[in-house]
C-alpha cells in the first residue's frame, strides 16, 4: 500500500514538472512580460590577481541563440590575461549548464604585438544550449522556460 502511495506521488509530481514545462498550469500576468530576447552584461571583475574581464550576451529563447562578447584587461607589463566565459541559464526547474563559453585575451603591456586591453567580437552560438535544443524538440516553448542567464569568468 505504501508503494502504490509513493509511486502514485512521484507520478503526480512528473506529471506536474511536465505540466509547468510546456505551460500547462495557466498563464499567469507574469507571462504576459516574457522577454523575447534576455540581455546580460556584467561590469568589469577581476577574476585571476590584477586580470579583469567584462561580457555581454544576448539570449535569444524561439532560436535558443546566444551572442556573446568578453573583453579582457590586463594590468601586467609582462604576462598575459586569459579568461573563459561560461553561459549558464536558469529555468523554471534546474539550472542549465551546458551553455556556451569564449575564451579571451589580453596581451602583456609591454609586449608589442598587441594593444594591453583586448576588445573581444562578437560570437554566435546556435544552438546555445544543447539540453535547451532537445527540450525545444520535445515541443518545450524555451522563452516559457528560461528565466534568465548568468555569465561567469574563469582563468583560460
Amino acid at each position: 500500500m505504501i508503494g502504490k502511495a509513493l509511486a502514485l506521488k512521484g507520478t503526480l509530481a512528473a506529471a506536474a514538472v511536465s505540466a509547468a514545462l510546456v505551460g500547462g498550469l495557466g498563464t499567469t500576468s507574469a507571462e504576459a512580460s516574457i522577454p523575447s530576447v534576455y540581455h546580460v552584461a556584467t561590469g568589469w571583475q577581476y577574476y585571476d590577481g590584477g586580470c579583469r574581464a567584462q561580457a555581454e550576451l544576448y539570449y535569444y529563447p524561439a532560436s535558443n541563440t546566444a551572442q556573446l562578447r568578453t573583453n579582457v584587461s590586463d594590468p601586467y607589463w609582462f604576462a598575459a590575461c586569459r579568461v573563459i566565459t561560461k553561459v549558464d541559464f536558469d529555468t523554471n526547474v534546474t539550472v542549465i549548464s551546458d551553455g556556451p563559453s569564449q575564451s579571451a585575451m589580453a596581451c602583456a603591456v609591454l609586449d608589442p604585438t598587441c594593444a594591453s586591453t583586448t576588445y573581444g567580437a562578437w560570437q554566435i552560438f546556435t544552438p546555445a544550449s544543447g539540453t535547451l535544443q532537445t527540450l525545444k524538440g520535445f515541443g518545450i516553448d524555451l522563452s516559457q522556460l528560461v528565466n534568465d542567464a548568468r555569465l561567469s569568468f574563469s582563468k583560460g
